[in-house]
């Protein structure tokens, strides 16, 4: 199987390596987290967007804001709930 062909059946099919471990935190629980890390910043409460990366086979949680401009970034590891970034995006 050729690389281009190897590369869509794993977007499309699903690539048993690629797939995530089951997930310890629910989004409700990542959000809550990610408020909790920002709660002084007044952009916290806007921090609904999720999104979920693996790293070294661990899952991290990715909670952001649906802005445009300046927002921030929030990085959870989903095993022990730790944050470990806390970032400002954006150009303002």
């Amino acid at each position: 199987m050729g690389r281009l062909a190897a590369w869509l059946k794993a977007v499309f099919a699903g690539d048993e390596t690629r797939r995530l471990p089951p997930l310890r935190l629910s989004r409700e629980q990542a959000v809550a987290l990610a408020r909790a890390a920002t709660k002084d910043d007044p952009l916290s409460s806007t921090l609904t967007m999720t999104t979920i990366h693996q790293r070294d086979g661990q899952a991290v949680w990715i909670v952001s804001a649906p802005v445009i401009g300046m927002t921030l970034e929030v990085e959870i590891d989903d095993v022990t709930g730790r944050i470990l970034r806390v970032a400002r995006v954006g150009l303002r």
